[in-house]
């Protein structure tokens, strides 16, 4: 098993990794335990701390009591980050998604490319049950692991200029749900009205690292596009 790491990214921050050997979901939610953990302690030169997939990303104040040795004693409490419980309760979310229907322009030449009906692709992408493993790209944007292996395709060899909030996207391994209109590279296979991101909460992002997450398929008059 790799033991745990501190390795500074500037005189500000560290990125410490954590045990191999779980799935990513499992290995998300250990991270962001350990992150809560690490912002309840009393760690006079801890600023922030945030979990996705197989690490902690940290930031210090290089000039708090002990910080010089913050990576040292961060490394000392991930090694114990086997015994960290996952006492707060995983957060589940449904969310409602038309797929196809001119909400999502790549669901049928993707059924094509993998010798599948849409209707099957649907099927597939809306019985799994994905994890939040990171957020990032964009604010309150969830990459998602649990993609079927079956559904797994590469991103666009050319990403679109612009991608409408709420779209429902595939790539790779990794299915997510654009909370904002922005370019990106991924297959468009449907349309979200939950809106992920208000900056106005005390919470922004709905999908935090390790929750949990649902499809609905829903029709197409039910979906109220985000603007």
């Amino acid at each position: 098993m790799i033991e745990p790491r501190a390795i500074w990214t500037s005189d500000r921050s560290l990125d410490l990794t954590l045990p191999q050997g779980e799935s990513a979901g499992e290995s998300a939610r250990r991270a962001a335990a350990l992150a809560r953990v690490l912002r309840r302690a009393d760690l006079p030169w801890l600023v922030d701390a945030a979990g996705c997939e197989d690490l902690v990303g940290v930031i210090i104040d290089p000039r708090a009591q002990g910080a010089a040795g913050a990576g040292r004693e961060l490394e000392i409490l991930a090694a114990q980050v086997r015994s960290v419980q996952l006492e707060e309760a995983q957060r589940e979310h449904i969310l409602p998604v038309c797929y196809g229907s001119g909400h999502g322009e790549d669901l049928e030449r993707a059924a094509q490319i993998l010798g599948f009906s849409s209707q099957s692709v649907i099927k597939m992408h809306s019985s799994a049950i994905y994890q939040v493993v990171s957020v990032g790209f964009s604010p309150g944007f969830a990459y998602l692991a649990g993609l079927p292996a079956e559904l797994q395709l590469p991103r666009l060899e050319k990403p679109r200029p612009r991608v409408p909030a709420g779209s429902v996207a595939m790539a790779e391994d990794r299915t997510a749900v654009y909370p904002h209109a922005t370019a990106g590279g991924w297959l468009l296979i449907g349309r979200c009205s939950t809106r992920l991101f208000n900056p106005h909460s005390d919470h922004p992002a709905l999908l935090r690292v390790g929750d949990r997450v649902r499809f609905k398929p829903v029709e197409a008059d039910t979906v109220e596009c985000i603007r």
